[in-house]
């Protein structure tokens, strides 16, 4: 009795192996890091996702390479994916090969599993490895999707194009973020090129929103564009485009605030009513704001004095742009370039 015992404990420790290990071969294991510890031969970062429907009980094994480690990585962050399953009643699939096939076993890649690459490949590459599906299920597609485009109108787009040399855009710090496309072409029969630069392409998101972009060419073009795409939520132009290089302003002050309603302003302060503002100071280098006082000597505005001939309100730094409007002192805020 002991001894039939013991050799139904082992037979059910077989079984059990053998069922674990069958399991094992229908799951693909991924790492949420980039594969960046061995590279191939050609020189190339390799990145292993698994993608599954929307069921999980359907899988795909992709390997995504690239040469450059920080364009790979970027790419992988920004895009989702998925694939979508085309289902089919189990009978009706006749061919018994190919169900065989759909339930092919995991195995380890090597290098030699991997096409080599050469010169005039892209630089994302998505390889299909292996698949593990369902047996009622015949065939599947990939989706990959930007994380960005889902927060975008590309159907509200809009292009501003330019003969001069230069075109800029600022974000007025209102609303959202946007989605901007650099292009320009050489001539009119030229085909139109994205512009690029130290590896960044012309798709760029101001994500703060609170940054400027320009065209960056120094070369001489026949046509130069900016297109923008506005975020789904954004309602009306919160940006400026300049096609001047001596009006490319930030939202950066040497004095007073930056005011989001006017492109360049820094506004400072206003004059009280029944008073003019101007500018005085011994030198281009040495300007104050002042106000003429009230009643003689009365200076209503708060952190302002009589100086004996007029109120004083504030130096105006070296640098700075100042200028009136009514009865409002104001800078220009910092240029760009």
């Amino acid at each position: 009795m002991k001894k039939n015992y013991i050799m139904l404990i082992v037979l059910l420790l077989f079984l059990g192996a053998t069922s674990c290990e069958k399991d094992e071969k229908n799951v693909i294991e991924s790492s949420s890091e980039v594969s960046c510890s061995e590279t191939l031969s050609d020189g190339k970062y390799l990145k292993e996702i698994v993608v599954t429907d929307e069921t999980g009980k359907n899988q795909a094994f992709y390997a995504i390479y690239s040469n450059d480690e920080t364009l790979l990585k970027e790419f992988y962050d920004s895009h989702i994916f998925s694939i979508t399953i085309n289902k089919h009643d189990v009978k009706s699939i006749k061919n018994e090969s190919k169900t065989k096939h759909l339930n092919h076993e995991k195995k380890d890649f090597s290098e030699k599993d991997y096409p080599s690459v050469n010169t005039n490949e892209p630089d994302i590459n998505i390889i299909l490895i292996k698949y593990n599906l369902e047996e009622n299920v015949n065939s599947f597609t990939l989706t990959v999707e930007s994380i960005a485009s889902k927060n975008f109108n590309f159907s509200a787009a809009i292009g501003y194009t330019t003969t001069e040399d230069f075109i800029g855009i600022v974000h007025r710090c209102q609303g959202y973020e946007f989605l901007i496309r650099m292009t320009y072409r050489n001539c009119w029969l030229c085909l139109t090129q994205d512009v690029i630069k130290d590896g960044q392409n012309a798709w760029i998101i101001d994500s703060n929103p609170s940054g400027f972009y320009y065209d960056w060419l120094s070369i001489e073009t026949w046509r130069r564009s900016i297109i923008v795409i506005p975020h789904i939520y954004q309602t009306s132009i919160n940006y400026e485009i300049v096609y001047d290089i001596d009006n490319f302003y930030s939202r950066e002050c040497l004095l007073g605030t930056y005011d989001a309603n006017n492109y360049g302003e820094c506004y400072v302060a206003t004059a009280p009513v029944g008073s003019t503002p101007f500018i005085w100071g011994p030198n281009p280098n040495d300007l104050r704001f002042y106000y003429h006082a009230l009643n003689g000597n009365q200076c209503p505005l708060p952190g302002s004095w009589f100086d004996g001939y007029s109120c004083f309100v504030v130096a105006i730094p070296v640098g700075a742009e100042p200028y009136l409007w009514n009865r409002n002192m104001l800078v220009k805020s910092q240029r760009i370039l």
